[in-house]
């Protein structure tokens, strides 16, 4: 391949990663699947579940990740999309509790093939383009094109639910196999690398592990966002729906609520977007947290529609960590290792969300979901408070 023909492609893969992310925003079961896993458990049930999806990601998460920096980011986002979307062409269909049990088992595998190599193959293309700076003007647009197909998933899930309880998995399915098609014609950044063995892998695993915590300065930082990132991921991916289920929203209502919910959350990310100058490394620091703590410790005192106030501050929350926060987390690793260690931070979000759904699956049946985000606002306020500190302080070194 030319030089020429290589920039272009680079190029192709910012266009291809915008592709992708309207495609995978479709989510058309996100306002049912509440609903549609209640027929078979109860909320403690669901969230089994999203457990078991969870801990196998969290054990897969860093062999896929050295599995992207030793063979490709290419390859592994291919991988992830085209398996992912050959599940959910089954998973309407699924008779049992059992059969989900299965399902969330191979699907948490998937994902992580996607997890990490996603954002280091964007992040080296604009790297070689000399456009890393950059990075958070890409990603925002992309959370825009995803936050836009997401409200169009979720105000036409409903109504597809309604004609026939598969479709809305069906249809995904179809959406996420076009997004792997796309995976398989993008051009794979130019790194060191090195042809597999088992001792390569250790190294490269060791490696990465090594680049999340080389430092006090990125320990801290690592911490920080495993942490508000995990409470975030696990408010945005499993609690705000069962908190609008708890709240008298069902499907039909889901389906409205979250249309409107990521509409302004796009609109949000256009604002950052424009904004971005403001968000210095030091600030980012300090909105995160401020957004961390409006969107969790109030909740237990907020009921019916104001819950609509929360869940957009969740929202907020994922987008300033996705847009702004990820871009200084891969500056500070090195390319050869940075798909591995941004799998490492994942794995580690991952136990946070692990433990934060299990934890307190049972207290949803029971307090609600209101009482479960004021705990997590009490423990960020205790124990995240001085770790922003510490790194507002020491920010510049």
């Amino acid at each position: 391949m030319t030089d020429i023909a290589y920039k272009q492609g680079l190029r192709r893969n910012i266009t291809l990663y915008y592709f992708q992310k309207f495609f995978l925003g479709l989510i058309f079961f996100l306002p049912v699947w509440v609903a549609f896993e209640l027929r078979f458990t109860n909320f403690a049930g669901l969230a089994l579940l999203e457990v078991i999806q969870a801990l196998v990601g969290t054990v897969a998460e860093l062999p896929t990740g050295a599995f992207a920096d030793i063979f490709g980011r290419k390859k592994s986002i291919a991988l992830g999309m085209l398996s992912s979307a050959t599940l959910f062409f089954f998973f309407g269909f699924l008779p049992s509790f059992p059969w989900l049990v299965v399902f969330f088992f191979i699907w948490g595998v998937t994902t992580t093939f996607i997890s990490g190599a996603d954002s280091a193959l964007l992040y080296d293309s604009l790297k070689d383009l000399s456009l890393e700076d950059t990075y958070a003007k890409v990603t925002s647009k992309g959370s825009l094109i995803y936050r836009i197909a997401i409200a169009i998933g979720t105000l036409t899930g409903g109504f597809l639910y309604k004609i026939w309880i598969p479709l809305p998995y069906v249809l995904y399915g179809v959406v996420y196999f076009v997004a792997g098609l796309l995976a398989t014609q993008l051009t794979e950044p130019k790194i060191d690398s090195e042809k597999f063995s088992f001792r390569s892998y250790l190294r490269q695993t060791k490696t990465g592990v090594h680049e999340a915590f080389k430092n006090a300065h990125i320990t801290f930082l690592s911490i920080y966002y495993v942490v508000i990132g995990g409470f975030s991921w696990a408010a945005t991916y499993f609690f705000s729906n069962v908190y609008a289920q708890q709240n008298g929203f069902g499907p039909d209502k889901q389906g409205i609520l979250f249309f409107f919910v990521y509409l302004i959350k796009s609109l949000f990310a256009v604002i950052i977007a424009h904004l971005e100058y403001f968000f210095n490394r030091k600030n980012i620091y300090i909105a995160m947290f401020i957004f961390s703590i409006l969107s969790f410790l109030p909740a237990f005192y907020i009921h019916g529609f104001w819950i609509v106030s929360i869940i957009l501050a969740t929202e907020f929350t994922s987008s300033l960590r996705f847009t702004l926060l990820d871009k200084y987390v891969n500056q500070e690793f090195d390319s050869r290792s940075r798909a591995t260690a941004l799998s490492f931070l994942s794995l580690l979000l991952n136990i946070v969300y692990v433990s934060t759904v299990f934890f307190t699956r049972n207290l949803s049946d029971s307090v609600g979901v209101g009482a479960i985000y004021s705990i997590l606002g009490a423990i960020i306020l205790i124990f995240i408070s001085p770790i922003t500190y510490l790194l507002v302080k020491n920010h510049h070194s």
